[in-house]
């Protein structure tokens, strides 16, 4: 039993240690492994969204990422119409 306990803690420098809330396990999926250095800052600022949507580390990021590339094609789309008009 003890071995299970130490398998399932995070590693003390892993990112995973801030999120409440882990989708890794049990979860295939399609996506594309990629790997990103962040400052603590705003990792804890990723973390900070996860935890408030109950999501873990990598869900929060395609979460956010979607957000902004949404708003950002948003906000083109708005300057585009107002400088036609």
């Amino acid at each position: 039993m003890q071995y299970t306990e130490v398998v399932n803690q995070q590693p003390p420098d892993s990112p995973s240690r801030y999120f409440a809330s882990s989708s890794r396990l049990g979860q295939r999926s399609s996506s594309r492994l990629i790997s990103i250095r962040l400052p603590e800052d705003l990792l804890q600022r990723l973390a900070d969204v996860g935890n408030a949507e109950a999501l873990g580390m990598s869900d929060t990021i395609r979460l956010v990422l979607e957000r902004g590339l949404n708003a950002t094609k948003t906000t083109k789309s708005s300057a585009s119409r107002q400088r036609k008009v």
